[in-house]
């Protein structure tokens, strides 16, 4: 930002600049009739300070506060288009690119968890299925995850089969999820296409009768629907 202070027969003014994420500097002409012309460079990096005083005329001459005043802004044009930019534009993609990792990560570890929970509630699935009977609710097929068209791509890796996890929640011929949050919180899902919108799908079988239905990530789920009863 510019600078400009009047002291009586002392002018100084200047600019300062953001140069890095930690590193401040500032340009300023000190301009008095007792030390002429003088340029002051101030570099600042977390709590230490380096200032290195220019003189450049011990008179105040026209061309000396020309040079004072171009050259710095001059080099500090070609230092942020050489140096800083390209240091700034590399920091963010380190910045980017550890984020995306650890994102990348959790999500590894979230799968590995839905997938042992499913393998611990498969056990659960055939006692419901034969408790439900051929007229009870039973759970064909379920996808979780970013459905693009009405076509199911199993081997997609932005969708996960939720079947056990759906059918464990069956009781009564009844399937309700009336919670309205993501269901990557229920126990056996997880996020597979994480920032990306998603829907699950559903294909069961009511009363030998076989329904599709999809809902949004948010919506409560009341299975059987009204118009299959």
């Amino acid at each position: 930002m510019p600078l400009l202070f009047l002291f009586g027969p002392w002018i100084e003014y200047g600019i300062d600049r953001q140069l890095t994420k930690h590193t401040y500097g500032s340009a300023t002409v000190a301009i008095s009739a007792r030390m002429g012309v003088l340029l002051r460079l101030k570099f600042i990096r977390g709590s230490q300070t380096f200032t290195i005083p220019l003189p450049l005329s011990q008179d105040i001459l026209p061309s000396a506060i020309f040079y004072a005043t171009i050259v710095p802004t001059l080099a500090y044009l070609i230092f942020d288009r050489l140096i800083i930019q390209p240091y700034v534009r590399l920091e963010e993609e380190r910045e980017q690119k550890k984020r995306e990792d650890e994102v990348r990560e959790k999500q590894v570890e979230r799968r590995r968890e839905a997938m042992n929970a499913q393998e611990v509630l498969r056990s659960f699935v055939e006692q419901i299925k034969d408790k439900e009977g051929s007229h009870g609710l039973i759970i064909l097929e379920a996808y979780y995850g970013h459905l693009l068209t009405s076509i199911i791509n199993e081997s997609s890796l932005k969708i996960i089969d939720v079947r056990i996890p759906l059918q464990t929640l069956v009781k009564d011929s009844t399937l309700k999820i009336e919670t309205t949050v993501s269901k990557s919180n229920l126990t056996g899902f997880y996020d597979p296409c994480i920032g990306e919108e998603k829907s699950l799908f559903i294909k069961y079988s009511f009363h030998s009768h076989i329904h599709t239905v999809t809902y949004k990530d948010t919506d409560p789920i009341i299975l059987p629907n009204r118009i299959d009863l």
